[in-house]
């Protein structure tokens, strides 16, 4: 059964012009990942939730960088990811992109954490370590129905066919994320030797 899309706006409070300005250039990056995600304009989880799971430093091999197109062939290139601890957060840095990015890693259930990622605004996903594999997973604003997000205070906004949802507080993030039923990971990586 196909599922039918509406326009949906959900209004609350304007945020200030960065605000609005962070969450545009959110925005994009939902256009550029394939799909839109949880964003806000800034972080929304205080640093002292975050507990950072890796040793001092680890290092990483990109096993899928792309769902649609599957695993990576054997012999192909393969970007590594590096993850350093630096304080409650997680500096991560893949060699593939010149940024680190700063994240915030909050316990969501063994072996599963909420990931704030701290860059011009906060974009959120989960991340999952089982073994020496990796693996982030992006709950989708449509994975939620209407009026759930509507009762928890969510943005939501359907522009071409794609919704965006703005949070703004943590609390929405952890109780959607707690419910969310686990997807198929859009990142795989495996933990390499340093």
């Amino acid at each position: 059964m196909k599922r039918s899309r509406s326009r949906r706006t959900v209004k609350t409070q304007e945020a200030p012009i960065p605000a609005l300005a962070k969450a545009l250039l959110s925005l994009a990056l939902c256009a550029l990942l394939g799909g839109c995600y949880f964003m806000s304009a800034q972080p929304l989880f205080a640093p002292e939730r975050g507990a950072c799971p890796f040793a001092a430093e680890e290092r990483f091999e990109t096993v899928q960088a792309d769902p649609e197109a599957g695993p990576l062939p054997d012999g192909a290139d393969r970007p590594t990811l590096r993850i350093a601890t630096h304080g409650a957060h997680c500096l991560a840095e893949r060699s593939d992109e010149p940024e680190v990015e700063r994240l915030l890693f909050v316990p969501l259930r063994r072996g599963a954490w909420i990931v704030q990622s701290e860059t011009d605004s906060a974009l959120y996903f989960i991340a999952r370590l089982r073994g020496d594999r990796l693996s982030f997973h992006f709950p989708d604003c449509d994975h939620f129905s209407e009026s759930r997000l509507r009762r928890l205070g969510v943005v939501t906004e359907d522009d071409a066919g794609r919704s965006t949802c703005l949070a703004n507080d943590a609390r929405q993030i952890e109780i959607l994320f707690r419910s969310w039923r686990m997807r198929a990971p859009v990142q795989i990586y495996r933990r390499i030797e340093s």
